[in-house]
């Protein structure tokens, strides 16, 4: 599926589940965002013992960054934000996961540092978020740039730890539209 299909499937999904039915703010979605990068983090933190629980470990990194693009993919198609034209600059080709997994070595000369470790594409991938946050929201900015790069941070990561990241999102995906309305959260 392309980005563009994704949106429009998270979205939709987001939709049928009651998550825009009132009004969310840009600044609860950020927050959002902002939580499923911290899980992640939280699950890199595990300290596995044995085989099983390495791939465990790889499997709730996974599904935490699918969460995170489902959540990213969802706020761009309320927004209608073309992620794919932020992502590539323009909007004539289509573009998935796979293709910017393939072609990593040209989204790593978008980033003007060296990150050390995956820690560091984490807060790399905050930073982003904040600064899109503080240009659309604080300064009214119209500016979609900071998501794209968190995206490609995750894109890194996910590369990284050899994660299959639209498998990752597929399989969560699928889940959550089997999940009962707002997914038994307040909001």
């Amino acid at each position: 599926m392309t980005i563009k299909d994704w949106i429009e499937v998270a979205h939709q999904n987001a939709v049928d589940k009651g998550f825009w039915e009132s009004d969310r703010s840009d600044g609860e979605v950020v927050a959002l965002l902002h939580s499923e990068l911290s899980e992640c983090l939280e699950a890199m933190r595990l300290n596995p013992k044995n085989a099983t629980e390495v791939q465990d470990q790889k499997d709730k990194i996974g599904e935490e960054l699918a969460d995170y693009f489902i959540r990213l993919a969802d706020y761009c198609g309320k927004k209608e934000i073309d992620l794919e034209k932020e992502l590539c600059g323009f909007n004539d080709i289509p573009i998935n996961i796979t293709f910017l997994m393939d072609n990593s070595d040209n989204l790593r000369r978008l980033f003007h540092y060296k990150p050390d470790d995956e820690k560091d594409l984490l807060a790399f991938a905050h930073m982003q978020l904040s600064m899109f946050y503080s240009c659309n929201v604080v300064y009214m900015h119209k500016q979609y740039d900071g998501l794209a790069l968190s995206l490609f941070a995750v894109i890194l990561l996910a590369e990284r730890l050899e994660i299959d990241l639209e498998k990752a999102i597929a399989e969560k995906m699928k889940r959550n539209q089997s999940r009962p309305r707002l997914h038994n959260k307040k909001f």
